[in-house]
């Protein structure tokens, strides 16, 4: 099939049609409620299902798996404008110690069973250990990330596997983080943790009633010029597509050398944050506006790969995947029942539950 512009809608519309249907689940089905589940998750699911991978109902292209690069590119190149210009807030010491320290090790410690345990029974790729953290501690943007600079290295299915890994996460941290949560109200051990039905009604059903609603952001150019949000898509598509050069030039000039291109905008980003301060554009770009766009292009980059997750590709590696997974839920059970009462000496289960 060839690939035309009307070929990016059909995936377009079909994927947003599938955030529409995760958004009015979380509000009319009881179980996505009770599970707080992302609007993206449920479209996501709902396109493995009826996408080319299972029933075939919904056409996506076979281009689907290449939008969560392009996508994520768009993530990072957000991240140097979202800041507010003023500075950034100091966190706690000991949360940031906290949360830094539980994020590092899963990393260490997953590659280290990759290769110390399951490479004993599996021939599996180098950075096969790297799935969980990709997808755990970092989450779909992160395992978009690795996935593509894995595969860009060679190891084939790597994206599809971190996306996985990441789908596997939202459901242990739900469904453990509300087990905990349970566990720790009925033995006293909880500071602010109150009962399902106590929580505002936008984080059940996930809409919010318009006494409560809040600005996406700041209009910060004139209309009769330029409209603020087109102004802001037009700053965050320039920087990933100058990101996308660099890295096109880097590969002509030294071929053997690969630049994740999230990378590149990620640093052009920084570059052109840098740019802003020393003229009076950094007062017409809006932080709030920024990270609104960031966050809609996450919600689509969750949704599109979800969809595209190859169940030959996982099934491939279905055991020692299964194995790793495991892993990763006696390591994140173990440090939050011994280490989180020791680094926190109030309200240690919500602050632990949080990282």
């Amino acid at each position: 099939m060839n690939y035309t512009p009307y070929t990016l809608l059909a995936d377009v519309g079909w994927i947003s049609v599938l955030l529409l249907v995760g958004l009015a689940a979380r509000r009319c089905v009881p179980p996505i409620q009770r599970l707080m589940l992302p609007s993206s998750i449920t479209a996501g699911l709902l396109g493995i299902c009826f996408g080319p991978a299972w029933l075939d109902v919904i056409p996506f292209s076979d281009q689907l798996s290449t939008y969560s690069s392009v996508l994520i590119a768009v993530v990072f190149a957000a991240i140097p404008y979202s800041e507010g210009f003023g500075g950034v807030a100091r966190g706690a010491r000991t949360m940031w110690s906290y949360s830094v320290g539980m994020y590092v090790l899963q990393w260490g410690t997953a590659l280290l069973f990759s290769f110390a345990v399951l490479g004993l029974f599996f021939t599996l790729p180098a950075g096969f250990g790297l799935v969980l953290p990709a997808g755990w501690a970092g989450g779909f943007g992160t395992a978009a990330a690795v996935g593509g600079t894995l595969e860009d290295a060679g190891f084939e299915g790597a994206t599809s596997l971190g996306f996985t890994s990441a789908t596997a996460g939202v459901f242990v941290c739900i469904i453990g983080g509300l087990a905990i949560a349970k566990w720790g109200a009925a033995r006293g051990k909880t500071a602010h943790i109150g009962a399902y039905d106590q929580l505002p009604a936008e984080l059940r059903t996930g809409l919010v009633e318009p006494e409560e609603r809040s600005s996406l952001g700041s209009a910060t150019t004139s209309p009769s010029s330029l409209e603020s949000l087109a102004a802001h898509l037009a700053l965050l598509a320039a920087t990933t597509y100058i990101g996308y050069l660099i890295t096109m030039g880097v590969k002509v000039i030294f071929p053997s050398v690969s630049v994740p291109v999230f990378a590149a905008a990620f640093l052009v980003g920084f570059v052109g944050r840098l740019l802003l301060h020393l003229t009076p554009g950094k007062r017409f770009v809006d932080g709030t506006t920024i990270t609104s766009i960031s966050g809609s292009t996450t919600d689509y980059l969750v949704a599109f790969g979800i969809a595209s997750i190859v169940p030959t590709v996982v099934a491939s590696y279905a055991l020692p995947l299964l194995l790793l997974m495991l892993f990763g839920l006696v390591y994140c059970v173990l440090m939050f029942r011994y280490l989180t009462p020791r680094m926190f000496s109030e309200a240690w289960l919500e602050r632990g539950l949080f990282c």
